[in-house]
């Protein structure tokens, strides 16, 4: 692909440098907010080689290139003398939807706007300290004991794993501040106020903390999420009215003394309490699935495998990893939720090797394994799901063949997700790994294996009219 000649055709095709009122990007998108929409020529667009398809969501037109969105990013920067920032974290954006009449809908896609950046940007963090504590595992005295559990390597590496999971409120309190644009100390604030030791070392020893006639409950928040989330919303809110309320003179003060004295009761008494519950409330349920009648959970697992690339599509999938980290912090372990997630994306790596064995053009058959590799090895599936499922149509029938078998057995077997590891190829077989539940290792891996097998041979194997 020639990165310039490409910028340049989609730079006219979208109305010009003129026409672009902001540009960003993603892993697998360029993103255009214009100002006449009328003038964007889509479909003339979507026949330039290189672009897999482009779509409107809300304002925003999305021209998807798959792995290449990050050199065509820069060079349509320097072309267009846009502002280049880092692209964003998530597939969807705050612009998406519209203001207007309140809907049930508008919520959903608001609140997920609000959760998928916010655990897609500690995700990459959480993975690495999960996989800090698999190495001290294979490493340990409970596995291969080369280092004993009082080696200074062991023990650096519990700590490299523990700063991450204590410390989530913390992390998530400065993400809120970011994705609402709010000074994100405030979101840090909120995050200490629930873990701070003074607070911590009260759990077990007392019920509840009186202030003035008011009473807060004692409860351990480390490792939670829902709560600072929660706290968050509330914040921006708080700072608004304040910045609107108060004499210019005095806000250096009065806004950071408010904002503590008010969000501080506010998190203690009503976010951190009722993220807790809700968090316990929505775990409960995919446990309840987990332990459910055979049938109940066969067909639950098995749904929610064919559903998850199309979740990923929806750009859905962030908010739902939140809802996983609440039973891994709640129980220990995912028995549901992720299990089924990596099963399937595990799914859409075998897809694209399964076209790309098929292909008889050179061109598209090298396209379509670097779409493979590049989703192995780092992990991600959406390159192959728009560059590669989108085009190959009938290789939705491998996909969903293979989800559904996969689900199927997670269903009967019921692994339960340790650790949450990367889903690439060097860190996917760990996520199962526990020194209590050896056999849970060989469960899960065998169904990945057995899924990835399936998802080659019946993508391989149906017939394609794309095949050349």
């Amino acid at each position: 692909m020639n990165h310039v000649e490409f910028s340049k055709e989609i730079l006219i095709l979208v109305g010009g440098e003129k026409n672009v009122s902001n540009f960003t990007h993603c892993i697998t998108r360029l993103r255009f907010n214009v100002k006449d929409k009328s003038i964007v020529k889509a479909e003339d667009i979507n026949k330039i080689k290189g672009v897999m398809g482009s779509q409107w969501q809300g304002e925003q037109f999305q021209v998807i290139v798959g792995a290449e969105s990050d050199k065509l990013y820069s060079t349509l920067c320097k072309i267009g003398n846009f502002e280049n920032s880092a692209k964003i974290n998530t597939n969807l954006d705050q612009d998406l939807v519209k203001r207007g009449k309140w809907s049930w809908k508008s919520l959903g896609y608001k609140a997920l706007n609000y959760l998928s950046p916010m655990m897609t940007s500690v995700i990459p963090l959480m993975v690495a300290g999960s996989l800090c504590k698999v190495i001290a595992y294979l490493l340990g005295p409970d596995f291969l004991k080369v280092i004993a559990a009082d080696n200074g390597l062991y023990v650096m590496l519990n700590l490299m794993y523990d700063a991450f999971f204590y410390f989530l409120p913390v992390f998530l309190g400065y993400v809120a501040g970011k994705v609402l644009n709010y000074n994100p100390i405030y979101g840090i604030y909120l995050g200490t106020l629930i873990i701070v030791p003074g607070f911590i070392n009260l759990v077990g020893v007392q019920n509840s903390l009186v202030v003035l006639g008011m009473s807060f409950p004692i409860i351990s928040y480390s490792n939670s999420f829902l709560p600072v989330l929660l706290g968050g919303l509330v914040c921006k809110y708080i700072l608004g009215f304040l910045e609107n309320h108060i004499p210019s003179s005095a806000k250096a003060l009065l806004i950071p003394l408010l904002t503590v004295l008010i969000m501080a009761p506010v998190m203690l008494g009503i976010c951190a309490p009722l993220g807790t519950y809700i968090g316990n409330y929505l775990g409960n349920i995919f446990m309840y699935l987990s332990s459910a009648n055979s049938f109940s959970r066969i067909i639950g697992a098995t749904l929610i495998t064919i559903a998850w690339p199309f979740i990923i599509l929806l750009g859905m999938h962030g908010g739902l990893s939140a809802f996983a980290m609440s039973m891994m912090n709640d129980y220990g372990y995912d028995p549901f939720l992720f299990n089924t997630a990596y099963v399937a994306n595990v799914a859409v790596f075998g897809i694209a090797l399964g076209v790309a064995l098929k292909l008889k053009s050179k061109e598209n058959k090298s396209l379509t394994l670097n779409y493979f590799f590049t989703c192995i090895l780092g992990g991600v599936t959406e390159p192959i799901l728009y560059g590669v499922l989108i085009k190959y149509k009938k290789s939705i029938l491998g996909l969903i063949s293979s989800c559904a078998v996969g689900g199927f057995l997670c269903g009967i077997f019921v692994p339960k997700l340790y650790v949450y590891t990367s889903t690439s190829v060097l860190g996917i077989w760990a996520c199962w790994m526990n020194q209590e539940d050896p056999r849970n290792t060989v469960i899960g891996n065998t169904i990945l294996l057995i899924t990835f097998i399936v998802s080659v041979a019946v993508t391989y194997l149906v017939k394609d009219n794309e095949d050349a």
